[in-house]
């Protein structure tokens, strides 16, 4: 109420217009905007560091777009849309107060930042070096669990470390393609049961063990018994009527066994040829003849299956990435999940080299591992999940296979993982987990940060909940570093849109659970960067999230803290590069400070942020952290080494300056503060420009930062940029010009080179008239106070030609039928124009009927002097 009542009573004064100027309501310009500086200000600025101790009136007419001496051309007026009378003046009272506050709140406004940069991870292993790994062995290994390693051998012998038993290998047979063999009777089953026998020659024990035989013939016995034999298909015999018929005891009874022997025997001279000696293309012809010969289905044989696999596993040997993605797809084929940890680790290797991800693409590698997510479970197939993350993770660096990925409706597998791997862990019966859940949870949300990257994909993180779930998950394993991390750089790129915002402000409990990783990583800057990335997306637009961060830490001060200890930390880098010249410590300080940089950046961002709301706004106005901000402006090279920096700083600033009150530390020396953002008004980038020339707004209210502008010579670059295309820029420059004008002293500033600036200042009017109503007011108060004293015979503030073409402009933008198209036009026309525009006319209109009288009387005079003579 009292910043209200502040801001009331000075908008209403008419004469001089102080201190306000820079509360007009705005657009938040984007930070990222590139527009470049005119040549007259790059003129301008090298003049002035070339030869500062110029005289400050001696800049000449050339560099101006206009001399002030001609008559000036108006530009043609826009054609008349609505008419003011339609609406009625009461309703735009009732709104008066309503645009008053939101001229306050877009005083202080969000800063922006550019988002963390990760690279790709060009090893593409599973858990980064082995050196970020818990120990095996050690308690967080055995509360996480032992992690897979990245990099491992995948030959034949580590490929069958999964086959199962022949008979879980078995295909179950449909009721439509076998029969039941009729049941025996008790006594014939009895009579078929025969008692093994032990080999001759080979005696047991007593307790039916085979004791070892020293003769050669029991030698050569075993050494026989050894050989792999592949299993031979029923025998067959022709009847009488030429039908071939099955002499096996079942195979007459089902079609099962007929098909497995008629597969078989076109399988078995392949199989027999396979081996690690073929060549590629041998190799690529046998397998695809098995293919062809199964059909896309496994044999029902148990037994057939498992050698089968064994054959084709020899081709893994082959150091062909073409035949292992063939093999483990056959695999997969043949066992269903049953050897999934064999395939995913073959599949994971492969995506391990980019140049394999062409072929794999081409396979329909990314089908096969929809299709595991698809259907495994957390609890039976926890490792082989491990690897299918990973492969995903690996394969989506790119943007087609990530809108390949999504496609195949990978995220809705990640994310019913996800939900389970909470469940699980928020399970507080106290059930043991399955094995490896951790490491899973890590590949998990790797998959999903790279699957984020992607702007259009971000929407279906919102619809599925993935956010939600995330943002839970993030309390459940905050003992994890690599999951908290992957964890933060999705919430990175999600809470850059509203609905990401939105659905990460759901989760209960998310700002004690950011404020609560910040202190226990607080050494980890990389992971640090991303939280305060997130939780500046987070206050960036949303009252609640300010006062939620506020609150959870602990009324600000944990950022504060933080803040401060990162500010100790790059100064004192900054302090120790200065001290060294060569071009070693350039390339030194360039690596070793970025993280530190990019902390300060964010967490600069973060206070600004938070101050934009009134409330916390005092509060953090008063803390002494917030005056070593200055000390950031202060740092050399800022502009050409650190301008992130200076635009955040800058921004933040700016929003802390706006609270004009005694415990303000910023305001406690206005002058010093001045100094250290003057040069940066020279800054080739428009945005810092802007943030910094707010920030002169807030602060020239003093007259000793008004006389700190002009000694420096910052008038006349501000006189410069009134004709700068950047909109943000020009209403900047009109809200220091406004409180400068204020003192009688300075108004020479506008006189200077023919009154160039006042050109300036009537073009902006005639520019913005028509469709920027609150910008042509605003240059129209700066006329009001530089014209205050404007009299005939005084000081020469406009010549008769300003005063014709500015009357005549402001005449025709008075009539009705100039009109602004839309409700808010309305406003700020009636509002921020039309009284200042009046108040211009009647003064200017008495001022040019006094000089024609003047001018008449001067006439007569000398009409009378020359009859007399």
């Amino acid at each position: 109420k009292k910043l209200k009542r502040t801001f009331e009573s000075e908008i209403i004064k008419l004469l001089p217009y102080r201190g306000t100027a820079h509360l007009g309501s705005f657009k938040r310009a984007d930070l990222a905007h590139s527009g470049s500086t005119p040549t007259e200000v790059k003129k301008l600025s090298k003049k002035i560091a070339q030869n500062p101790s110029t005289d400050k009136h001696t800049f000449s007419s050339t560099t101006m777009a206009s001399t002030g001496r001609r008559r000036r051309r108006l530009p043609k007026q826009q054609e008349p849309q609505g008419s003011f009378l339609e609406h009625s003046q009461s309703a735009l009272e009732a709104r008066a107060q309503e645009r008053v506050l939101s001229d306050v709140r877009a005083a202080v406004r969000s800063v922006e930042t550019s988002r963390p940069f990760t690279p790709a991870d060009s090893a593409r292993g599973l858990f980064g070096t082995s050196a970020s790994r818990p120990r095996t062995g050690s308690a967080s290994s055995r509360k996480l669990g032992e992690r897979p390693p990245s990099a491992f051998p995948m030959g034949r012998k580590q490929f069958l470390e999964s086959l199962p038993e022949k008979e879980d290998l078995r295909r179950p047979e449909t009721s439509n393609s076998r029969r039941l063999a009729p049941l025996a009777s008790e006594e014939e089953e009895s009579s078929r049961r025969v008692t093994p026998r032990p080999p001759s020659g080979t005696p047991r024990t007593g307790s039916g063990r085979r004791m070892p035989s020293t003769d050669a013939s029991s030698s050569e016995s075993r050494s026989a018994t050894s050989q792999r034999k592949m299993p031979r298909p029923p025998s067959q015999q022709k009847s009488a009527d030429g039908r071939v018929r099955s002499t096996s005891p079942q195979g007459r009874f089902g079609s099962a066994q007929g098909t497995d022997a008629r597969k078989w025997q076109a399988l078995e001279p392949v199989l027999t040829q396979l081996s690690a000696d073929l060549s590629e293309e041998e190799a690529l012809e046998h397998l695809t003849h098995i293919e062809s010969v199964l059909g896309g289905k496994s044999l029902y044989s148990g037994e057939m299956n498992s050698e089968l696999i064994k054959a084709i596993s020899k081709l893994t040997d082959i150091a062909s990435p073409l035949l292992k993605v063939k093999v483990a797809k056959l695999t997969y084929m043949i066992t269903s999940k049953r050897m999934l940890k064999s395939v995913c680790k073959t599949v994971f290797q492969l995506t391990r080299s980019e140049k394999n991800d062409k072929l794999l693409q081409d396979e329909r590698v990314p089908e096969l591992l929809a299709s595991i997510l698809d259907t495994a479970s957390i609890e039976a197939e926890a490792e082989g999940l491990i690897y299918v993350c990973g492969s995903v993770k690996n394969m989506s660096n790119s943007s087609e296979c990530q809108n390949h990925f999504v496609e195949l409706g990978i995220l809705a597998s990640l994310k019913r993982h996800l939900a389970h791997l909470v469940t699980l862990m928020s399970d507080g019966t106290g059930k043991a987990m399955p094995p490896k859940v951790m490491p899973l949870l890590v590949q998990l949300t790797a998959a999903l940060r790279n699957l984020a990257v992607n702007p259009k994909h971000l929407s279906d993180f919102v619809q599925l909940d993935i956010i939600t779930e995330l943002g839970r998950m993030l309390k459940l394993a905050s003992d994890d570093k690599d999951v908290v991390l992957n964890t933060l750089r999705v919430l990175s790129k999600v809470t850059l849109t509203w609905e990401g915002r939105d659905s990460l402000y759901l989760c209960e409990g998310i700002m004690e659970t950011f404020i609560s990783l910040a202190l226990k990583y607080g050494a980890r800057k990389h992971l640090l960067v991303r939280l305060y990335f997130v939780l500046g997306n987070l206050t960036a637009n949303d009252e609640e999230s300010r006062h939620r961060l506020f609150g959870a830490s602990n009324q600000g001060q944990d950022i504060l803290d933080a803040l401060d200890a990162a500010i100790t930390e790059f100064l004192a880098s900054q302090a120790v590069v200065e001290k060294q010249s060569d071009q070693a410590a350039e390339s030194s300080r360039k690596h070793t400070v970025s993280d530190t940089e990019d902390l300060v950046v964010k967490l600069v961002r973060v206070v600004a942020n938070l101050a934009i709301s009134a409330e916390l706004g005092f509060d953090l106005a008063a803390s002494p952290v917030v005056a070593r901000l200055r000390d950031l402006l202060a740092i050399p090279h800022l502009l050409l080494h650190h301008e992130d920096l200076a635009l955040n700083t800058a921004g933040c600033i700016n929003n802390i300056s706006y609270y004009n009150s005694d415990e303000n530390v910023l305001l406690t020396d206005r002058e010093a503060l001045a100094v250290v953002l003057s040069p940066m008004l020279l800054s080739n980038n428009m945005a810092v420009v802007v943030e910094v020339g707010r920030v002169f707004g807030n602060i020239s209210q003093e007259k000793s930062v008004r006389d700190h502008l002009v000694a420096r010579r910052v008038d006349e670059l501000l006189v410069v940029l009134l004709e700068h295309p950047n909109r943000e820029v020009v209403f900047t420059v009109c809200g220091i010009l406004m409180n400068l004008m204020g003192d009688v002293d300075q108004r020479h500033v506008l006189a200077k080179d023919d009154k160039a600036g006042v050109d300036a200042l009537i073009e902006v009017v005639a520019t913005c008239a028509g469709h920027d109503w609150q910008l042509a007011g605003m240059a129209c108060k700066v006329l009001w106070n530089y014209l205050e004293n404007l009299v005939v015979g005084g000081d020469d503030l406009l010549e008769i030609e300003q005063a014709d073409d500015l009357v005549e402009l402001l005449e025709g933008l008075q009539v009705l039928e100039q009109q602004p198209l839309e409700q808010e036009g309305l406003e700020q026309y009636q509002g921020e124009f039309l009284p200042v525009a009046k108040h211009l006319i009647a003064h200017l209109q008495a001022y040019l009927a006094e000089y024609d009288a003047s001018v008449g009387d001067a006439d007569c005079d000398d009409g009378d002097a020359g009859a007399q003579s």
